[in-house]
């Protein structure tokens, strides 16, 4: 006998009629969402008469203009899924390329950590086609979840390979995509505006570890109003902040975030691995975020700044497997070897256990005078032959 009818609605059909076997593994803990009275979930898609319902919603949507009749066949490589508020859809530099198409709920799109837009589920609203159009980019934004959350998830491969049989989905998804660039761009403000009400880095209400990345790179250009007097003004000597060492630019970190962080710990110990008793520079637990610092000396290779991150990243992966800790690597380079940031900057990012690096360099006008080495040796100068 010849099965004409698709294997994921014969499962629907049994489930129904509870002839089924065996009971399917759910993924996740359902989430309720009230509807005329009455709580749904996604066993509301689910069986025969929900999979009739999810035909439904999905035919409706934009992406199936003119070819509802295909709704069916994307019902069936259809992944039910259900979000709790605040709960990731999808997150900002991600490699997955599924394709979402929301059926109940709301969702908030952000990049870099700011909102840009929301996404209701309004005629199956869809979510992610940039990923899905061009598998090897990453997520261009974050999606969280604003109210209880149904989605269908269909993967790029069962996606693709319907849309070369019903090329007409390939073109709805570039009108939407330039419908939404108009939208984007409208939203665009002036220069004036750009330029003279800039959005905070860090929302206050909701920040994350993205966030922190942009408030640390613009810790180089806020350096202008560091004091570093040249001159008399109004002190009997010109006062000078240097930082010598890496402790100083622990301390430079902890100013800078500790007011928006009140949760900041500093020099915080983890467990012990062996004989080793490793410690924190900075964490900050409502991130799960480590934010490690480094001084890099005149004289000192790149090399030995890299090899010490890789065996702090070891020690933090071992103690933190399974978890979604963050790892942001901070370098002060005292030795102003710009030409060298981008190699180090790639190197430090390919490493596993560590997720972002910043690298500032040591402002062009904090001059230091010849001073005798404190370890005995010979007096160290601006003009030393730099190592790379």
């Amino acid at each position: 006998m010849r099965i004409t009818e698709p294997f994921s609605r014969i499962i629907a059909k049994a489930q129904f009629f509870g002839t089924l076997p065996f009971k399917t593994r759910t993924l996740r803990n359902s989430v309720l969402i009230r509807e005329n009275g009455s709580t749904v979930d996604k066993s509301y898609y689910e069986g025969y008469e929900g999979h009739r319902r999810l035909i439904q919603v999905l035919g409706n949507s934009s992406v199936l203009r003119g070819i509802g009749h295909i709704a069916p066949q994307l019902a069936d490589v259809a992944v039910l899924h259900d979000y709790a508020p605040g709960a990731t859809l999808m997150e900002q530099g991600a490699d997955d390329d599924d394709i979402i198409f929301l059926l109940k709920g709301k969702v908030s799109v952000r990049v870099n950590g700011v909102e840009v837009n929301t996404r209701c589920a309004t005629k199956a609203e869809h979510i992610g086609e940039m990923s899905l159009i061009h598998p090897p980019a990453h997520r261009s934004a974050s999606i969280i979840a604003l109210e209880p959350t149904i989605a269908a998830v269909i993967s790029e491969p069962a996606f693709s390979k319907l849309a070369k049989k019903h090329s007409t989905l390939w073109r709805n998804l570039a009108l939407e995509l330039a419908e939404r660039l108009r939208q984007r761009n409208a939203l665009v403000p002036d220069h004036y505006t750009i330029t003279n009400k800039q959005r905070p880095i860090i929302s206050l209400t909701d920040p994350d570890w993205l966030q922190v990345i942009e408030a640390l790179k613009n810790i180089e250009p806020a350096l202008k109003r560091w004091t570093w007097e040249d001159d008399f003004k109004g002190s009997r000597t010109p006062i000078k902040w240097d930082i010598e060492n890496e402790y100083h630019v622990q301390n430079l970190l902890y100013t800078v975030l500790r007011p928006i962080f009140p949760d900041l710990l500093e020099e915080e110990c983890i467990e012990s691995t062996g004989h080793k008793h490793p410690r924190l520079d900075l964490f900050i637990p409502s991130l799960d975020l480590i934010i490690e610092a480094k001084f890099v000396r005149k004289g000192d290779p790149f090399s030995k700044i890299t090899e010490e991150l890789a065996a702090d990243a070891t020690l933090y992966r071992k103690k933190n497997s399974g978890t979604n800790r963050r790892v942001i690597a901070f370098i002060w380079d005292d030795s102003c070897r710009v030409q060298h940031h981008a190699t180090l900057s790639q190197s430090v990012r390919s490493m596993p256990g560590i997720d972002d690096v910043v690298i500032i360099s040591r402002p062009g006008n904090f001059s230091r005078e010849t001073k005798a080495n404190t370890d005995g040796g010979a007096p160290s100068t601006d003009i030393a032959p730099l190592p790379t």
